[in-house]
């Protein structure tokens, strides 16, 4: 075992680092997985070595070992990580946009809605964008005199900060874009067509991600999961497959690859490419018809016992891969041990903690999404008060509580929309925050169980026993739409760690 040709280590002062060329990547180095990639730029015996060094830095073998497995789980070790390499290289050779990939079954139609344009801004727009809307000028002026005329062309608003560069957006009236006609359609393109549409208008709702899963590299198309319509947008109009060549298009030529560092909870850091099997199974699971009570706690039983598995593997290049695939196998028949029953007061304590780190960051969305805040904000303090009430630490429930206990779900729906939310957003690449698996975890676990109590308490306070689909859609907006706001990520990144408590525990 040695370290990979070309990965090397460089020191910064007191700080060394590995670097890595095939991703471009700078890790810190500690104490000890530094004499480790000191020692492993010659081939050495795992077995010999860890011990060896043990007692040279007066540590345990455990120690070393757990240092060594972090060098292979990151694939700078030779061998390792090897389908993702080749991948990576056949990539560098081409560097082109590559073919889409899109998510099987999958359709989005659009209902027309309007909330997209109340809630996003498209932009910055770019010289195309602009070009566009000049050409698209003298239909809009002649269709929807009134509407336009009066403000002198001015369309595009910057919003750039002090000193910085030009950074155009639509211009917003009255809380909506100023093309949004009263009958929700768009006048650009109603009046000029489709094509005069700003770029992130014509795309939206998909994006696009570049990622090397299995060994390929491609382009994956995908829904953003953000409609006001979720429910009934992804059973009808046409398959993704049908409308990926448009997104393809207006993708960028040259991509750029989502491939991070993950870091896996206690530090634990790994490739992005260890992660790719999770997720593939994660998003199968979501098709397997299980009880809504059970869904969550399955899939993160999964996820503990996949971390569980790559944190102890063989010390072999073929050790992460081979940990991987027994943790999948054993899920696949039934047999992932279920996590161990919350206790009702760290239950409490966990979305007490979660509540906190959220609230401060939930002031900040900007106007136009403050409802959609707040709507969150609501359904989290109910969470709260839910899990307080079940540990016996709350006198006297709000009385939305109490209705809330007798309000039941459409189950079959809930489930349907639930488990399209959830492949979505792992095949777009959106298992992890800003790196880290727990964040990205809690996340998921937070949209979906927001949306379940957000739908009741809705219902609940209409004085009706079972919530309807609007309500269900309304509130996975609201958790979906702002949870991925980049100013929640610190937030979720501060409680990541707490996931577990929201159904059990790891047995750590």
């Amino acid at each position: 075992m040695k370290l990979r040709d070309g990965v090397r280590i460089e020191r910064e002062g007191e700080r060394a680092f590995l670097v890595d060329p095939a991703w471009a990547r700078r890790v810190p180095l500690g104490r000890l997985s530094e004499a480790l990639a000191q020692a492993l730029v010659e081939e050495q015996d795992p077995a010999q070595l860890c011990p060896a060094l043990a007692a040279e830095l007066a540590t345990s073998t455990a120690e070393l070992e757990s240092a060594l497995r972090a060098l292979l789980l990151l694939g700078t070790l030779a061998g390792a990580a090897s389908e993702a390499l080749a991948a990576a290289a056949a990539r560098a050779r081409g560097g082109l946009k590559p073919p889409s990939r899109v998510l099987p079954r999958a359709r989005f139609g659009c209902q027309s809605s309007g909330q997209c344009c109340r809630i996003f801004r498209p932009g910055p727009l770019g010289p195309e964008d602009l070009a566009g809307l000049e050409r698209a000028r003298p239909a809009l002026e002649a269709s929807f005199p009134e509407r336009f005329l009066h403000l002198d062309g001015e369309w595009v608003e910057d919003l750039a900060g002090t000193g910085e560069a030009p950074r155009l957006y639509l211009r917003r009236e009255e809380g909506q874009c100023v093309f949004l006609l009263e009958d929700h359609r768009c006048a650009i393109h109603a009046s000029a067509g489709f094509e005069l549409k700003p770029e992130p208008c014509r795309a939206f709702p998909f994006d696009a991600v570049r990622t090397l899963h299995g060994g390929e590299d491609r382009l994956r198309v995908f829904e953003v999961g953000q409609c006001s319509a979720q429910l009934r947008a992804t059973e009808s109009g046409p398959s993704h497959a049908e409308t990926a060549p448009a997104t393809h298009a207006l993708a960028p030529e040259r991509p750029q690859l989502f491939h991070p560092l993950a870091l896996l909870g206690g530090g634990l850091p790994a490739d992005y490419a260890q992660l790719w099997p999770l997720e593939e199974r994660l998003g199968a699971l979501q098709e397997e018809g299980l009880p809504l009570a059970e869904r969550v706690p399955r899939a993160l039983a999964l996820a503990a016992a996949y971390v569980s598995g790559l944190a102890n593997c063989p010390l072999e290049t073929d050790g992460p891969a081979r940990a991987a695939a027994e943790v999948l196998t054993r899920d696949e028949r039934g047999q992932t041990p279920a996590l161990e029953a919350p206790d009702p007061a760290e239950e409490a304590a966990a979305w007490t903690a979660i509540s906190a780190s959220l609230s401060a960051a939930l002031a900040g969305p900007v106007e136009r999404e403050a409802p959609l805040a707040d709507a969150l904000s609501e359904a989290l303090a109910l969470a709260e008060a839910e899990a307080l009430l079940r540990a016996g630490l709350l006198e006297e429930p709000p009385p939305l509580i109490t209705r809330l206990a007798a309000c039941a779900l459409p189950e079959a729906r809930a489930a349907a929309l639930l488990s399209r939310v959830w492949r979505t957003r792992l095949f777009g690449a959106r298992l992890l925050v800003a790196g880290q698996l727990e964040a990205g975890l809690l996340r998921l676990v937070l949209i979906e169980r927001l949306t379940l109590i957000g739908a009741r308490a809705r219902a609940a306070a209409r004085g009706e026993a079972e919530a309807s689909e609007a309500d269900l859609e309304a509130t996975h907006w609201a958790a979906a739409t702002v949870l991925d706001r980049e100013g929640l990520r610190p937030a979720l990144i501060e409680a990541g760690h707490l996931v577990w408590r929201l159904v059990g525990s790891r047995g750590e």
